[in-house]
């Protein structure tokens, strides 16, 4: 079975129609961003719909990370992912988890295929993953509110994972 594309998939759930995902491709083309961007960007769909139907259609859950619990967010967390690798990943740590026996860290992603920047994720926690979608607005709230806060900003090491 061939792997649907995201612009097929909108235009499966009638998000978008074929004009639409025609001049997002353009867009794409012309400015190098990610179609699903480009989509937001020119008002076609918004940032929660694009991110609700990625969560069906992946069945990954959806997480609005600006309502957590901050006082779950430690640094021991945030820690387990530097701030250059959740920028460059967009995914944040949100906790670990023991699930059937086995330690995971949580994850939100705005970039759910992006599975070698989950490779390293993984590899530099020591950690099998769980992965939960959030929308990139979110993710970004989360990197300033958690890594570069004024109020509890985290030492350098933290920000850049030096040790």
């Amino acid at each position: 079975m061939a792997k649907l594309r995201l612009g097929e998939i909108l235009v499966a759930e009638k998000k978008i129609d074929q004009v639409q995902l025609k001049s997002a491709l353009a867009h794409q083309r012309r400015w190098g961003k990610k179609l699903g961007d480009c989509l937001v960007d020119l008002g076609f769909v918004s940032e929660l719909d694009l991110v609700r139907t990625l969560s069906r259609f992946l069945r990954l859950p959806l997480i609005d990370v600006t309502r957590l619990d901050s006082t779950k967010i430690t640094k021991d967390i945030l820690g387990l992912v530097p701030l250059p690798v959740a920028r460059k990943a967009r995914a944040v740590p949100l906790a670990t988890r023991e699930i059937k026996r086995k330690k995971r860290l949580v994850i939100a992603t705005s970039d759910p295929t992006n599975y070698a920047a989950f490779d390293e994720i993984q590899f530099k926690a020591g950690l099998p993953l769980l992965v939960m979608i959030a929308p990139d607005s979110d993710i970004d709230w989360f990197l300033r509110k958690y890594y570069m806060s004024d109020g509890d900003a985290l030492p350098y090491n933290y920000v850049s994972g030096i040790s």
